[in-house]
């Protein structure tokens, strides 16, 4: 069953977001690692990161997928 919901965007602040996940944003290059980059969880697995080819789909997004772990 599929369910709609309308969604208000709004302004992001990292203690806003802090329930679901850290906040990161664009840095130059070559700045030493330090508490403002990704702080990365690998207990559980190895993760993927990988880039997908969606031909044909446009700028439009319909869906979107949430993994809790």
């Amino acid at each position: 069953m599929t369910k709609e919901i309308a969604l208000k965007p709004a302004p992001i602040n990292a203690a806003g977001f802090a329930p679901f996940g850290q906040v990161i944003a664009p840095t130059e290059d070559g700045i030493p690692f330090g508490p403002d980059d990704a702080q990365l969880l690998l207990t559980n697995g190895t993760p993927r990161l990988y880039i997908m080819r969606l031909h044909e789909r446009g700028l439009r997004a319909e869906k979107i997928t949430r993994h809790c772990r």
